[in-house]
């Protein structure tokens, strides 16, 4: 569950609980740290690299940001094989001048990827890798050095604004309706939007899921996680919103750095933080081909 913060002496903080209730799974860790850096409320904890995580689920908002990013599925939220991360290796490589030829990356690597060069004290790094970090974490040289740059998170539940793939053509009227740009489309032609600026990434659909990471984080209580009531096939129901205050926005940046899905951001408006959901549902009106429905 998600503590929310309340006002002190107008509104007490309440609990908002989850449709996630089943346990979160941990099985065959390898301790390579990489989801507890990840973690955007730090809930995940590591004692020592190679060790196995502890996450502690009062804190834990079921984000799925661990187990999208574990490089060896280790986490399971709610016994679901989670959709993976985008990953991309910036650069990965091994300083052969200060390697030793120990080989205790060689030993460690969960996968067996990493190769002794025989012909000289150092090692060979794989073209092909999960990118944990294992090795770059327990080189007692500091020999390795390892820079991955993830994609977005995905959502891992089924409530509020749900977005079907396969209905989906990306042309962005979502986007461009939303008005506080909450959903961040890449067309097939390569125009972000809202803001249709020519950018170097595949076609992909981004949205606020209202998971609640930046109301956690905030310093000040200017984000919180509110219920609003919704009719759903002529049942009314009570959906997560966030909620902004900016009043009390110190435009401190915290919210964005815990933001999973990379939605928000500040500008120079009179509302300074945009990219959180307030479910309007407006983006589900306007789409040409069904693909966003409320659920």
């Amino acid at each position: 569950p998600v503590g929310v913060i309340g006002i002190e002496g107008v509104k007490e903080p309440e609990k908002v609980e989850l449709e996630i209730t089943e346990p979160i799974f941990i099985t065959d860790c390898v301790g390579c740290g990489t989801c507890v850096d990840e973690c955007p409320v730090e809930a995940i904890t590591l004692e020592e690299i190679g060790g196995t995580i502890e996450i502690d689920e009062d804190l834990c908002i079921k984000c799925g940001v661990c187990s999208q990013t574990c490089p060896w599925n280790a986490v399971y939220i709610s016994a679901r094989k989670p959709e993976k991360r985008t990953r991309e290796i910036k650069k990965f490589e091994v300083d052969e001048e200060t390697c030793i030829g120990c080989n205790t990356c060689v030993e460690a690597c969960p996968g067996d990827f990493i190769e002794t060069k025989a012909s000289s004290l150092t090692v060979k790094l794989p073209e092909i890798c999960t990118a944990c970090g294992l090795c770059k974490e327990l080189c007692p040289v500091d020999a390795i050095t390892l820079d991955v740059e993830f994609g977005p998170a995905k959502p891992t539940t089924e409530e509020g604004v749900v977005w079907d793939e396969e209905k989906c053509r990306l042309d962005g009227a979502c986007a461009k309706k939303c008005p506080n740009e909450a959903i961040r489309v890449v067309t097939e032609n390569g125009f972000q939007i809202p803001g249709k600026i020519k950018v170097d990434e595949e076609p992909s659909y981004n949205m606020c899921t209202r998971c609640g990471a930046c109301t956690v984080v905030c310093p000040n209580g200017a984000l919180i996680l509110d219920e609003i009531e919704k009719e759903i096939n002529g049942e009314t129901v009570k959906r997560n919103r966030i909620v902004y205050n900016p009043t009390k926005c110190e435009q401190c940046g915290t919210c964005i750095e815990a933001c999973p899905y990379d939605m928000l951001k500040l500008t120079e408006e009179k509302v300074p933080l945009k990219g959180f959901c307030i479910l309007c549902d407006q983006c589900i009106d306007v789409c040409p081909n069904d693909a966003l429905s409320l659920k």
